[in-house]
C-alpha cells in the first residue's frame, strides 16, 4: 500500500518514538507539515539536523517554531575541505541555543570523502572539543584510537589516565 498513509509501527509501540535524524531544512514541504505527518505516524519528538552554518540556522528556526522539535547542529564531514569548515566560531555560538541537544552532523566519512580524512578529523576534533566519553571496559588498543588526547576527556574511564607524554595508561592500582 501507500506507505505515506500508514504508520510503520503498530499502535501499541508508537508512544514515545523519537526521530533522531531528520533533515527538515532540506525538504520541499514545510517543516510543520512534515512534523504533523510524523506525529500522525506515532513520532512524538524530532531532532532536526544542521549540516553547515546556514543549515544549522534553519534547523534552529524550525526547532523554535515547531513544538517537540530539537536541533543537532554541526558541519558535515563532506565540507571539511571547504571554507565552511572554517566557521567553527559561528557554530559554537549556535550550539549555545537552548533548543540544541547535540552536535551533528559531524563525523568521519571514508566512503564518500576518503580524500579529505585529515581535514575531516580536524573538523571533528574542533566540533567535539571538549567532549566527555564514557570508556567502560575498553582496552589500550581501542583507547589509543581516540588520538588527539587534548580534545577528549574520559568520563568513567575505569582505570585509564593520561600520562605526562599524553599517552593513555592503565592505572593498575584501582583494578
Amino acid at each position: 500500500g501507500d506507505r505515506r498513509r500508514t504508520a510503520a509501527l503498530p499502535a501499541a509501540r508508537r508512544a514515545g518514538v523519537i526521530d533522531t535524524h531528520a533533515h527538515l531544512d532540506a525538504c520541499e514541504e514545510p517543516a510543520a507539515v512534515l512534523v504533523d505527518r510524523a506525529r500522525a505516524a506515532g513520532v512524538g519528538r524530532v531532532v532536526t539536523i544542521g549540516t553547515g552554518i546556514e543549515s544549522s540556522r534553519a534547523a534552529l528556526a524550525i526547532a523554535e517554531t515547531c513544538a517537540g522539535v530539537a536541533a543537532a547542529l554541526g558541519i558535515d564531514p563532506h565540507q571539511a575541505g571547504s571554507p565552511e569548515a572554517e566557521r567553527i566560531g559561528e557554530l559554537r555560538e549556535l550550539l549555545a541555543h537552548p533548543a540544541v541537544v547535540a552536535v551533528g552532523e559531524t563525523g568521519l566519512d571514508g566512503c564518500h570523502g576518503r580524500d579529505t580524512l585529515v581535514e575531516q578529523r580536524r573538523l571533528l576534533d574542533e566540533q567535539l572539543n571538549p567532549v566527555y566519553l564514557e570508556a567502560a571496559q575498553i582496552d589500550r588498543a581501542a583507547i589509543s584510537q581516540l588520538g588527539a588526547p587534548n580534545a577528549y576527556e574520559l568520563y568513567q574511564g575505569f582505570g585509564y589516565y593520561l600520562d605526562e607524554q599524553n599517552s593513555w595508561q592503565l592505572n593498575e592500582e584501582i583494578l
